[in-house]
C-alpha cells in the first residue's frame, strides 16, 4: 500500500536550507544629542480664546419643594416612630411621587451613618407617616411617569 502513494519518478528533491534573515546595520550617530541645562523650565505658553460654556444643571420639578416641606410637616408623627433610639442619626428614604394624585410607593428606608439596621416594626411605621395622608402638590403637571425622589430626614 505505501508504494501505491510513493512517486517512483526520480530521486527526492534535497530539502532547501532556509537563508539566514539580513540584519540592518546600526549607523553611528552623528553627534551627541544637546545637553539640557539642569534647573526649571522657563517655557511660556501663549493663553487660548476659548468659548464659554453655559453649564446648567437639569432643572428639578416644580413640585418639589411643595414636597419637602409636607415631609418636613410630618416629623413629629416620624419622631414617634424613633422613640427610645440610642443616638440621633439620620434615614434616607428614596421613593417614587406620583405628583398630580400625591402618592408616594416603592419606598427604600436606608439609615446613614448608623450601624444598626431598621427594625420591620420601625420601616411599617415610616411607610405609614411618610405615605398617609396624601401629597398636596399644586405645581404638579401630567409629564408621564412617577418621579423617584430622595430625601434625608435627620431623626
Amino acid at each position: 500500500l505505501l508504494l501505491i502513494r510513493c512517486d517512483c519518478s526520480g530521486p527526492a528533491p534535497a530539502p532547501a536550507t532556509p537563508e539566514p534573515p539580513e540584519t540592518e546595520q546600526v549607523k553611528p550617530l552623528a553627534r551627541s544629542p544637546k545637553k539640557v541645562p539642569a534647573g526649571p523650565l522657563k517655557a511660556r505658553v501663549e493663553t487660548q480664546p476659548r468659548p464659554a460654556l453655559a453649564s446648567t444643571g437639569p432643572a428639578s420639578p416644580p413640585w418639589l419643594d411643595e414636597f419637602r416641606l409636607q415631609v418636613a410637616a410630618r416629623s413629629p408623627r416620624l419622631a414617634e416612630c424613633f422613640k427610645g433610639a440610642e443616638r440621633p442619626g439620620a434615614l434616607r428614604w428614596s421613593t417614587s411621587v406620583n405628583p398630580q394624585a400625591g402618592t408616594v410607593s416603592d419606598h427604600q428606608l436606608e439609615l446613614v451613618g448608623v450601624g444598626a439596621d431598621l427594625s420591620a416594626e420601625q420601616c411599617g411605621c415610616l411607610v405609614a407617616a411618610l405615605g398617609k395622608p396624601t401629597y398636596k402638590l399644586t405645581a404638579a403637571t401630567a409629564e408621564g411617569l412617577p418621579d423617584r425622589v430622595s430625601l434625608v430626614i435627620e431623626f
